[in-house]
Parts: C-alpha cells; sequence; structure tokens
C-alpha cells in the first residue's frame, strides 16, 4: 500500500512512492500515489483531461 506515502519510501522496493493529484483545483482533493518501480507503465500525470 502506497496511499500517503508520497516522498516515502515503497515498503516492497524502497523506491519513492510518487502522488499526483487527479484534476487540478479539486474541491475533493482526489490524489493518486504510486510506486514507479512495482507499478511500471506511463504515470497517472500522463493522462489527459476529458
Amino acid at each position: 500500500m502506497v496511499s500517503g506515502r508520497q516522498g516515502r519510501p515503497c515498503r516492497r522496493c524502497g523506491t519513492t512512492v510518487r502522488m499526483t493529484a487527479e484534476l487540478p483545483d479539486d474541491a475533493a482533493h482526489r490524489r493518486t500515489w504510486w510506486c514507479p518501480h512495482c507499478q511500471p507503465g506511463p504515470g497517472p500525470e500522463t493522462r489527459q483531461p476529458s
């Protein structure tokens, strides 16, 4: 689990956990946390707004 661990090491591999806001100026403050090593592929920051 990486939720809330931005900037801290992943508990599985030690890679720094990253975080991004789902939408700019999101009043609900929805966030996505991920480990770029354990969860490879394009990160959520590459999503295009719909």
